[in-house]
């Protein structure tokens, strides 16, 4: 959760709704340069921006009344969706001098709290919201954005019967046919898709021929990175990689809003 280092190292609050811009590097002869690392992000596509834009709107509206009493409103709140993966959390690391010898030594950064958000629906019953499979207490938001508005093939069972036949010149029966059936379906999968990663690259040291020690600045929505590597063996001690983010305006960094909510004059949330 590139948010959630970048909070704890840098001592501020960086929200999830961001689209962020970082890179990757790994040292020459370091465990996970020799082992390689390969480097995935989450797609940023129409259908996962929606959603996410969705479930935030849809959160925001269900808390507007604690939000605007304000007491309950804390300091360092923001939406969060829960990844739909399981996976160790690599840590970023600080260092301070040793007191007793010249060296330097190691440490986690403190953590601080980094939650997912949850609602309380009508019944009481608590939900959190995930990018995974719908679940009893968990959103699925892609599965409640396929929810919303999908397109429908009706026309193609439409009546085969020209309107007002033989009346007005030009028409013809057979194109009157091809409107009804063409592009009744839409030029893509009818159900939101579950394939939500997209993979950056490897990055490794190779004996010969080419090392790839970078992946040079990409973008992550969310911050949500995954690294899957043989070297990872343990969260602690995995020593040789940088992340880097890239210098923008957003607090220093560069990372333009993914979603943003907004209260209207009727005093409903839209997200932008």
């Amino acid at each position: 959760m590139g948010a959630h280092q970048l909070s704890a190292t840098n001592r501020r609050l960086y929200r999830q709704s961001r689209l962020y811009s970082m890179k990757l590097d790994v040292e020459p002869g370091s465990l996970p340069a020799t082992a390689g690392v390969a480097v995935y992000v989450l797609r940023d596509i129409w259908d996962l921006h929606g959603a996410y834009k969705f479930a935030m709107k849809n959160y925001y509206n269900a808390m507007k009344e604690e939000l605007q009493a304000k007491g309950a409103n804390t300091r360092w709140h923001d939406f969060r969706v829960k990844p739909d993966f399981q996976a160790d959390a690599l840590e970023a690391v600080v260092s301070i001098p040793d007191n007793t010898t010249a060296t330097m030594d190691d440490f986690e950064a403190d953590q601080g709290d980094f939650d997912f958000s949850e609602v309380e629906d009508e019944s009481g019953t608590s939900h959190s919201f995930t990018l995974g499979p719908e679940g009893a207490n968990e959103y699925g938001v892609m599965n409640q954005w396929q929810a919303l508005d999908r397109v429908d093939d009706d026309p193609a069972s439409a009546s085969t019967i020209l309107p007002y036949a033989g009346l007005t010149p030009g028409q013809d029966e057979a194109n009157y046919d091809l409107l009804r059936t063409r592009g009744a379906a839409p030029p893509y999968g009818n159900v939101a898709s579950s394939r939500l990663w997209r993979r950056v690259g490897i990055i490794k040291e190779t004996p010969t021929g080419v090392s790839k020690l970078s992946t040079g600045y990409f973008d992550a929505p969310l911050g949500i990175v995954v690294l899957v590597s043989s070297a990872f063996t343990t969260t602690d001690q995995v020593y040789g990689m940088h992340v880097t983010f890239q210098a923008g305006d957003y607090k220093g960094v560069k990372a333009p809003a993914y979603a943003t909510p907004v209260l209207t004059e009727a005093m409903e949330y839209e997200v932008v």
